[in-house]
C-alpha cells in the first residue's frame, strides 16, 4: 500500500493556520505575560528620619510634614533641611498642594496656607464648612458646604478671589481636573420626591462654565478625558458621554465592582474586583486598562496581599504590607521593592518614593 502524503500547498496552508493559532494565543494572554515582566530591587535609601512619640506625620510631595501642639514643621526629605512655623489651630487638617500645604480649622473655619519654607503666605475665613481644598492651574479651589448648599470658591496663589460658584439645592460629589485640557469637572446629584437628577458642569481654564452634561446614572467618580469625552463609573459598569449628552460607548461588568478610576491622556486605568462582603484587596483583583473608544489594551493581574493602590506622577503604586511595587501603566512593566519593615503609608514624586513606617520615614530612589 502507497504511503500517503502531501501536497507542497496543503503543507503551506497547514502551518499557515499553526502561526495564525499561536500569534492569537500570545495576543491573547500578552495583558498576563506582562504582568510577569518584574524586575526585583533593594531600593536605594536617600534619607531617613526617625519619628518622634506624639508627633502626627504627613507626606506631601517630597516633602515631610510633622505637628505637634502647634509647632508645623516642614522636612525636605532630598537634603533633611527643616523649616518650621508657630500656626494655631484646633483639630487641623491638611491639604498638600504643589506649592505647599492648606492648613484648615475645624472650630473657626480658617483656612492658612503655607510655602514650603513654611512662611504662612495667606490666612482666610469662610462662613461655610471647608470640605476639602485643591490645586487647579496653580490656583486653589476650596470647596465649602454650609446646609444643604455646596460653593466652590477660586484663589489665585496670593489670596485674591478669581470665581465663585454656588450649588443652592444641587450636592457636590466630585470634582475633578484633567492637566492635558485644562477643563475643570463638577459633578453634582439633585434629589427631589424620590427623583434623583445627575450633572456634570465642565468648566474652560478661566473657570467659565463651557458646558453641562445630564448623564443617566448617578455615578461615583468622573474624569474629562478629553474636550469632548467624558467617563463616569458606576458599581459595576463604565459610560462614556460627550458634549451633547450622547452616550458614545459603555461597558459592563457583571461579575466585578469598579472600585477606582484613573486616566492617562486618553488612556484609562480601571482597578475592580470580584463581587463580596469584603472590601480588602486580594490577588483576584486586576488593574483593567481602556483607550478612549473603550477598546482594553490590556490587564493586570494584582500581587497577593495587596493594603493599597495609588496613582502619583504617571505611575501606579502598589503596596503590600512589607513591599512596594511601581507599574508603568504604558508597558506594564512592574518594578518590585522589598521592605522589612510594616509600611503605614506611601507617596512618589518624579525620582523618590517617600515611605512611612512604625519608627522611620523613608526616601527612596526610584
Amino acid at each position: 500500500m502507497a504511503k500517503k502524503s502531501f501536497s507542497i500547498p496543503f503543507k503551506i496552508l497547514i502551518a499557515i493556520v499553526l502561526v495564525a493559532i499561536a500569534y492569537g494565543i500570545f495576543v491573547s494572554f500578552q495583558p498576563l505575560i506582562s504582568s510577569f515582566i518584574i524586575d526585583v530591587k533593594s531600593p536605594k535609601i536617600v534619607n531617613k528620619i526617625q519619628k518622634e512619640n506624639g508627633v502626627s506625620y504627613f507626606l506631601c510631595d517630597d516633602i515631610v510634614l510633622s505637628y505637634d501642639e502647634g509647632n508645623l514643621s516642614f522636612i525636605d526629605m532630598k537634603t533633611l533641611d527643616v523649616s518650621s512655623a508657630q500656626i494655631a489651630v484646633s483639630d487641623p487638617k491638611f491639604y498638600p498642594v504643589d506649592e505647599g500645604v492648606f492648613v484648615s480649622d475645624k472650630n473657626s473655619n480658617a483656612l492658612h496656607f503655607l510655602d514650603k519654607k513654611a512662611q504662612i503666605i495667606w490666612t482666610k475665613k469662610f462662613d461655610f464648612n471647608i470640605f476639602d481644598v485643591k490645586s487647579i492651574q496653580k490656583n486653589i479651589l476650596v470647596h465649602l458646604i454650609k446646609d444643604k448648599h455646596d460653593k466652590i470658591e477660586i484663589f489665585s496663589p496670593k489670596g485674591k478671589l478669581q470665581h465663585s460658584m454656588f450649588f443652592i439645592d444641587e450636592t457636590i460629589t466630585d470634582i475633578s481636573f484633567n492637566q492635558y485640557v485644562n477643563n475643570l469637572l463638577i459633578y453634582t446629584i439633585y434629589t427631589e420626591q424620590g427623583k434623583i437628577d445627575n450633572k456634570i458642569f465642565v468648566y474652560d481654564n478661566n473657570f467659565e462654565l463651557k458646558n453641562l452634561v445630564n448623564i443617566h446614572q448617578p455615578s461615583f467618580k468622573t474624569i474629562l478625558l478629553n474636550e469632548d469625552k467624558i467617563i463616569t463609573i458606576g458599581k459595576r459598569n463604565i459610560m462614556c458621554y460627550n458634549k451633547n449628552n450622547q452616550i458614545l460607548w459603555q461597558k459592563e461588568y457583571y461579575s466585578r465592582n469598579i472600585d477606582k478610576l484613573y486616566n492617562y491622556g486618553n488612556s484609562i486605568a480601571l482597578i475592580t474586583s470580584p463581587l463580596r462582603k469584603s472590601n480588602i484587596i486580594d490577588s483576584s483583583d486586576y488593574i483593567i486598562f481602556l483607550n478612549e473608544d473603550g477598546k482594553q489594551t490590556g490587564e493586570f493581574k494584582l500581587p497577593n496581599q495587596i493594603v493599597d493602590i495609588s496613582f502619583a506622577k504617571d505611575l501606579i503604586l502598589i503596596w503590600e504590607k512589607r513591599k512596594f511595587c511601581i507599574l508603568d501603566p504604558f508597558d506594564l512593566n512592574m518594578r518590585e521593592f522589598d521592605i522589612n519593615e510594616d509600611i503605614l503609608s506611601m507617596n512618589a514624586t518624579k525620582n523618590m518614593v517617600i515611605l512611612e513606617t512604625s519608627d522611620y520615614i523613608y526616601a527612596f530612589k526610584i
